[in-house]
């Protein structure tokens, strides 16, 4: 959440000074915020309903253990004091040989009943997740009603750029979004916001930085994953998955 977000949730949902805070945790679907003096919990569906818990990029993301990292932490499957770590690549175990040596950390071989519990806990984060995506991506109609639907969401951009600047797989050597853009036009929509749907639609990730910076408030990700969905979903491919496999639309 942004950070004016949730200080707001703090003070409303868990009556909590947010300059008190001192440590934030993840547990049994709840999310936990402690202090020096108590440690408040609140179930996240709880928080999602009133408008606040996680971001709505990651509500409907379906990749909850990130397979496609060198090293995956967390605590589902872990006991008392401990961390699950899943190793993906070279590199990953690398990492993690050389903090034994170090001395920085100390390992064991994950249990099985805390393997399970990890499986069961990431199916059930991926049916949430789905639960999510039908719930936030209503099919809106034919193409002329989903033309006036980015009209209209976008009519309050004043063009400063700062979706594309914190945007991680958008990394034109020349801008194709600007070049065919002119602040001056007076288009109901811009085509700087047209360009991009097209240019990301076989590469957005959903991240949720394009959201995060808009000064506007304009939901950007939700717009970019609407016709991301449509042309991933086509072409069978999921962008940052896989690193030797190029996007669908990549010019050779």
């Amino acid at each position: 959440m942004p950070p004016i977000t949730t200080m707001k949730m703090l003070e409303k949902m868990y009556e909590i000074n947010p300059d008190d805070v001192i440590e934030e945790e993840i547990e049994r679907g709840k999310l936990i915020f402690k202090t020096e003096k108590e440690e408040k919990a609140i179930s996240i569906d709880e928080l999602e309903e009133a408008g606040y818990g996680r971001r709505e990029n990651c509500r409907y993301c379906e990749i909850s253990i990130p397979v496609m990292a060198d090293l995956a932490c967390g605590n589902w499957g872990a006991g008392e004091n401990e961390t699950f770590v899943e190793i993906f690549t070279e590199k990953g175990l690398k990492l993690m040989n050389n903090a034994v040596e170090l001395g920085l950390i100390e390992t064991a071989p994950a249990t099985e009943k805390g393997i399970k519990i990890r499986g069961k806990t990431d199916g059930v984060m991926e049916k949430v997740a789905k639960k999510w995506h039908k719930k936030i991506f209503v099919p809106i109609g034919d193409r002329l009603e989903r033309l006036h639907y980015y009209m209209d969401v976008m009519e309050d951009c004043i063009d400063c750029e700062a979706c594309k600047y914190v945007c991680p797989v958008c990394s034109c050597d020349e801008s194709k979004c600007i070049d065919f853009y002119d602040p001056m036009d007076s288009h109901k929509i811009s085509i700087y916001h047209l360009v991009r749907l097209l240019h990301l639609s076989d590469s957005c990730i959903g991240c949720g930085q394009c959201t995060d910076v808009c000064p506007a408030e304009i939901p950007l990700t939700t717009l970019h994953r609407r016709m991301a969905d449509r042309i991933q979903t086509k072409y069978n491919y999921i962008p940052g998955m896989d690193m030797k496999i190029p996007p669908s639309f990549e010019v050779e």
